[in-house]
């Protein structure tokens, strides 16, 4: 393979978790770069990526970083999670040692056409359902991004061929942070289709300004030529104004308007429109997925499939499948006729809102964790209306019940110092007929390493709690 960074020193900052900074080690040191991998974790908490990684010539420093690493290294790769004002990136800055991403990497060899999704809420879900919808069509479909599991650009070698490699007619499906779009601008690329959810307030903490905010996820369609195509919620009032800034063709979808061209939602049933031909694609009697929010997501997917030509058949046959993905409203057990629902992937009040309009019964709220520095007022007044008790853990927790103290039908506040805490409060709290919802409405980091962390521990808890071993 033909890589720049071959026989270079390269510093890669950050190896997290979820797998795009060990899949990307693992393509440079496959490459031919001298790599070194620099950490402020410690060796201790990153054991499961460094396994992976254990017989590979990588050279570590775990536990802080090293000025000398980013004065001396010929190319720094950076994990999106790294705020942009670090002063090690501005000693790297100084020193000419230039910045890179696992993602712009990948945009800039990827041989197939690449499918980017973004929004605020919905992308792993509406991530997932794309690529089973292509791949029922028969097509070779390979998912990855912010999706998690392992980097897809070690599914990328121009020197080999086989079932295993990328080629140049397979699309790539893959979810978009603000973070990983963020970046684009530097490689002036945006997806060849490019699917727009929804925008709310999100990662404040990081963008400061919901301006900010706009303009990263901007760059999903701000380099796309004539030849690309833009698929947008045409009830989103901002994303319905970015139409007019599309290069290439716009294709709209909408829970409560007829399009000109995508998918439509009416009567109870999702339609295709392409051409000016309307297809009905299946009804609401034929999803799994709790929570009309998820009707979006569905009819994103649907759009996607028109313009690859899947067959209401293949698309119909698909939804009907589709179970939805972990930690994502994910029926966990029923106890003594209590549900146990894991919600750990809503990171924000507006994901949480849409849980707990999504399940009707009398809910027990487990949220709460590090800050973002999103607002909690609607979330608040959607508690009060929909929670019967709200169980309070994490950096926010304060926060979140002084405002829930101030709605005129208050639910009982509960705080607990820990996920074990509260599954064993959810469990005396809950009737026969009720739910235990965890729906955080924050990041994990104050408790957990991430999202998928803490969603694993409470299936847990709510194992042993099923089979008699939570005391």
């Amino acid at each position: 393979m033909n890589y720049p960074g071959k026989n270079k020193k390269i510093l890669v900052m950050g190896l997290g978790l979820f797998g795009g900074g060990v899949g990307l080690v693992k393509f440079l040191v496959r490459s031919g770069a001298r790599v070194t991998v620099t950490d402020i974790r410690k060796e201790s908490e990153l054991q499961e990526s460094l396994s992976v990684l254990k017989d590979l010539p990588i050279t570590y420093k775990l536990g802080a970083h090293q000025e000398s690493d980013f004065s001396s290294a010929d190319l720094i790769f950076v994990n999106p999670a790294i705020p942009k004002d670090s002063p090690y990136l501005r000693l790297a800055q100084k020193h000419g040692v230039p910045l890179d991403t696992e993602m712009n990497l990948f945009f800039r060899l990827c041989p197939g056409p690449i499918i980017g999704i973004t929004g605020t809420n919905g992308k792993t879900t509406t991530t997932a359902l794309v690529g089973a919808i292509l791949k029922k069509s028969g097509r070779r479909i390979w998912v990855g991004g912010n999706i998690g599991g392992e980097s897809l650009l070690n599914k990328i070698d121009d020197s080999l061929n086989g079932e295993n490699i990328i080629r140049n007619d397979d699309p790539a499906v893959l979810e978009l942070s603000s973070f990983q779009l963020e970046d684009l601008s530097v490689i002036q690329k945006s997806p060849r289709l490019s699917v727009v959810l929804n925008l709310r307030p999100n990662h404040l903490d990081r963008h400061r300004t919901m301006v900010n905010y706009i303009n990263a996820k901007k760059n999903i369609i701000r380099y796309q030529s004539a030849a690309d195509d833009a698929i947008l919620n045409f009830d989103d009032a901002e994303i319905k104004k970015w139409g007019s800034e599309c290069a290439g063709q716009t294709v709209w979808f909408s829970r409560y308007n007829e399009v000109s061209e995508g998918a439509f939602f009416k009567g109870g049933v999702f339609y295709l429109k392409h051409n000016g031909r309307i297809q009905e694609i299946c009804s609401v009697n034929d999803i799994n997925l709790l929570g009309e929010f998820n009707r979006e997501n569905i009819l994103a997917a649907i759009a996607v499939a028109g313009r690859f030509g899947v067959t209401p058949e293949q698309i119909r046959e698909t939804i009907r499948e589709f179970k939805g993905v972990e930690h994502r409203l994910e029926l966990v057990a029923e106890i003594n006729g209590v549900k146990y629902y894991n919600d750990s992937i809503a990171t924000n009040p507006d994901s949480t809102i849409a849980a707990l309009e999504a399940i009707n019964s009398p809910i027990i709220l487990i949220a709460g964790g590090s800050d973002k520095n999103l607002p909690f007022d609607k979330l608040a007044q959607v508690m009060a209306q929909r929670a019967k008790t709200v169980i309070l853990m994490g950096a926010t927790a304060e926060k979140i019940e002084f405002l829930l103290k101030k709605q005129p039908n208050s639910p009982e506040i509960i705080r607990v110092v820990s996920l074990e805490e509260a599954v064993r409060v959810g469990r005396v709290q809950a009737r026969p007929g009720e739910t235990v919802l965890l729906s955080p409405a924050c990041a994990s980091y104050d408790l957990f390493r991430n999202f998928a962390e803490r969603g694993n521990l409470f299936k847990s808890l709510v194992n042993e709690l099923r089979d008699g071993l939570l005391p």
